[in-house]
């Protein structure tokens, strides 16, 4: 929304006023029963007004947004083992995600009115075998009753055209071993999560856009055996996201299985988004 100004920003022609999106309908709603009480009383100043309610009301609903942690979103593309999707929707709902994209593959089944994972693959009417979705229980309830949503996408530059625009405003976190990575200990975790920003005198992270809560993690994994291509890697920096690697402490593997990754990420987001709301 854009607005003209006032007195107060004379010098500056146009404010962009952009609230989050869990503050969109009280804002507009104000708007409008506010417009229509200055209408009744004949104000002559009509938009300077509803921006000056707008301005009030942004400043009210942001008390508090400060200190939000970001959500936890997954993007599944490139995953090629049945087992391993399901795996990961399951760890998605365990560690409160929300939403999960997906972009291509075709292949798996998400239709929740389709017979369940879990329930007899055998003849159907003439015969023909019942499809199977690739949903486990918990996650079809889940689907259900609208704690999860699954959002699937032809390609992934649509995919993340949508993450990153709202309601979303995600950042894209990828998980691989790779040159300029950030370790996922406690030293990298606020630059991880809350996204590049001035480090202070004691090498900590600060938010420079204190005006707004900060944008959400859309974390997505790599392929088993590729793992992230160059288009994932380049979407990670392009949202100004980051590309992160799991430390180990033996020699036992190279790398870890892809849903074993995605949901040590998972836990240390949680882990660190509760101590950022403590």
């Amino acid at each position: 929304m854009y607005c003209g100004l006032g007195d107060r920003f004379r010098r500056q022609r146009t404010f962009v006023f952009d609230p989050p999106p869990d503050l969109c309908r009280p804002i507009y709603i104000g708007v409008f029963v506010y417009s229509r009480l200055t209408i009744l009383e004949g104000c002559t100043d009509f938009s300077a007004s509803v921006f000056r309610l707008c301005v009030v009301l942004y400043e009210v609903g942001m008390q508090g947004h400060g200190d939000t942690s970001p959500e936890l979103l997954l993007i599944i593309h490139n995953i090629s083992k049945r087992a391993n999707v399901k795996s990961l929707l399951r760890a998605a709902l365990a560690f409160g995600v929300k939403t999960v994209f997906v972009a291509g593959s075709p292949k798996f089944n998400f239709d929740v009115h389709s017979c369940g994972e879990d329930e007899g693959g055998g003849g159907g009417t003439g015969g023909e075998a019942k499809r199977r979705n690739d949903l486990p229980g918990p996650v079809h309830d889940a689907i259900c009753d609208g704690t999860l949503k699954i959002v699937r996408f032809r390609k992934l530059r649509e995919c993340v055209e949508a993450v990153v625009q709202p309601p979303y405003r995600a950042r894209i976190i990828g998980i691989e071993i790779a040159e300029g990575s950030l370790s996922l200990d406690q030293n990298h975790l606020a630059e991880i999560f809350l996204g590049q920003g001035t480090r202070d005198e004691e090498g900590g992270v600060s938010n420079t856009n204190h005006l707004r809560p900060p944008r959400n993690v859309a974390l997505m994994p790599g392929n088993e055996g590729t793992g992230l291509s160059e288009a994932q890697m380049e979407y990670c920096s392009s949202t100004k996201g980051a590309i992160v690697t799991i430390p180990q402490y033996g020699g036992g593997t190279a790398s870890l299985n892809v849903n074993v990754a995605a949901c040590v990420v998972m836990q240390r987001f949680v882990q660190w988004a509760d101590g950022q709301g403590a």
